[in-house]
């Protein structure tokens, strides 16, 4: 499967929809559309729909992490969420699943 990010927007809140492995190769891609998103003058959330991504590595969660970080600081809401089960299990194992799968 090749990575693709898609957009959607719904009044303010931005919809990023991640297609494919989070892996070394689309980090700079995932970074890109992460804070791009976040950054959106006008908006007032941003959810990252991680439904179809089957593997996501360290560095992509240190990515979804900077996202969050970054939403807080401009006082925009974050939101991951659909991730599958293994994904949240590894969320979960490294202590950041509640703090990215809240609205604020």
């Amino acid at each position: 499967m090749v990575f693709r990010i898609l957009h959607g927007r719904n009044g303010g809140v931005v919809r990023l929809l991640i297609l494919g492995e989070v892996d070394l190769a689309v980090h700079d891609q995932l970074r890109a559309g992460v804070l791009g998103a976040v950054r959106t003058p006008g908006i007032t959330g941003v959810v990252v729909d991680l439904a179809a991504v089957p593997m996501l590595d360290s560095g992509g969660i240190g990515i979804l992490i900077a996202g969050r970080s970054a939403a807080q600081s401009l006082n925009v809401g974050y939101e991951v969420c659909r991730a599958r089960w293994h994904i949240r299990n590894v969320l979960d194992a490294v202590g950041v699943l509640d703090i990215l799968t809240d609205q604020r």
